[in-house]
């Protein structure tokens, strides 16, 4: 099985990986590792690839304003894989 990569940043020896709900505690605790990395002489680019974060919009199923408007759930749960 061949490796699909879309960064262009060469592979780390090290990688971390922080998976939660909250992004300003997810970015709190990268903060912290790249911090901890910086501090070893032996590491030469502790980096973040993050990114720039967007706005994920989830949206709230009401089946009785759904139901007014022609709405299924079928179709909000299409639409919230999208936004996932």
């Amino acid at each position: 099985m061949n490796k699909f990569e879309l960064s262009p940043l060469t592979e780390a020896v090290i990688e971390a990986r922080f998976l939660g709900p909250d992004p300003a505690v997810l970015d709190s605790l990268v903060g912290q590792a790249i911090e901890v990395m910086r501090r070893n002489p032996k590491v030469a680019d502790a980096r973040n690839e993050w990114g720039n974060m967007s706005l994920v919009i989830r949206p709230v199923y009401d089946p009785m304003k759904a139901g007014a408007l022609g709405i299924t759930k079928g179709f909000d749960d299409a639409v919230g894989e999208v936004n996932q």
